[in-house]
């Protein structure tokens, strides 16, 4: 596991213009009296609150980055700044997602997380078993198998029949 990276407030911008744009709400980016741009933190501001009001919001990664393949330099497939796979939740929505149970009905973060961990250990397993059936066959390759002894036949006792 490699450390989350920060999300530069230019990105973090660019996700709350996205999520207006889509709901059709046109994003702050310049300042109305003075028609100058506005600074980021002001911009990012201006747009959480259009978008969510005074709840508390996270900005969340989908699909979550335990999720995500990962190279052995700590760089996410996708990018872990992307914003096209960054989306602002309310703290209650991100806290369900992660934990309870994800979109649509679907296992939460963790549990996606766990299902894989559990299906890498289960095909680690199967290739260690494999490799020592191999390397400890016996009889050894080529021999042929022993035949076995039939079960002994049992021929019915006349002394021990009743009369």
């Amino acid at each position: 596991m490699f450390k989350r990276p920060n999300i530069p407030f230019a990105v973090r911008v660019a996700v709350s213009e996205r999520m207006m744009l889509q709901r059709g709400i046109p994003p702050h980016t310049v300042n109305p009296q003075t028609q100058k741009p506005l600074p980021l933190i002001r911009r990012l501001l201006l747009n959480l609150h259009d978008l969510f009001g005074e709840a508390k919001v996270h900005l969340d990664h989908d699909p979550a980055l335990v999720n995500r393949p990962c190279n052995s330099a700590g760089r996410y497939t996708p990018d872990a700044n992307n914003p096209d796979y960054l989306i602002y939740r309310t703290a209650a929505n991100h806290d369900i997602k992660t934990r309870v149970s994800g979109e649509h009905g679907q296992h939460s973060d963790l549990a996606l997380r766990r299902k894989r961990k559990r299906a890498e250990r289960k095909k680690q397993r199967k290739r260690s078993t494999r490799k020592l059936q191999s390397a400890n066959r016996w009889p050894p390759k080529g021999t042929r198998k022993l035949c076995s002894r039939p079960f002994q036949r049992r021929t019915r006792d006349v002394s021990r029949t009743k009369s």
